[in-house]
């Protein structure tokens, strides 16, 4: 099992869900690919329950109204709105792919399998 050490820490951090603001201690690490990470502690302390098969958490704050947070579909939209974008650049044939390999990857191997 690994150990992660920080002695970074940003105190009383404000974590809007649902337009719920909630406070959090950070603790800063040099990371990619994740912008936070909220623990077990945290998730306990605003009484989360986590329902993993319909990916939401739901808020059970004492003497509070119950929230929920759902997953948004971000991979649906972003797959519609690169859609129209490439389906824009395709009529106007502007070429941009060198700009952004990592966005039109996969959308590099469809155009030359199709052509």
């Amino acid at each position: 099992m690994g150990v992660i050490i920080s002695d970074r820490i940003c105190k009383d951090c404000i974590v809007e869900l649902c337009n719920w603001k909630l406070a959090v201690d950070m603790l800063i690490l040099d990371t990619k690919g994740y912008d936070v990470i909220l623990g077990m502690t945290w998730l306990s302390g605003y009484y989360a329950v986590i329902d993993c098969r319909n990916k939401k958490i739901i808020f059970q704050i004492l003497h509070q109204l119950e929230f929920k947070f759902e997953r948004e579909h971000t991979f649906a939209k972003r797959k519609t709105q690169l859609a129209r974008a490439t389906a824009e650049v395709k009529k106007k044939g502007i070429l941009i792919w060198n700009e952004f390999p990592d966005i039109f990857k996969n959308l590099r191997t469809s155009t030359r399998q199709s052509s």
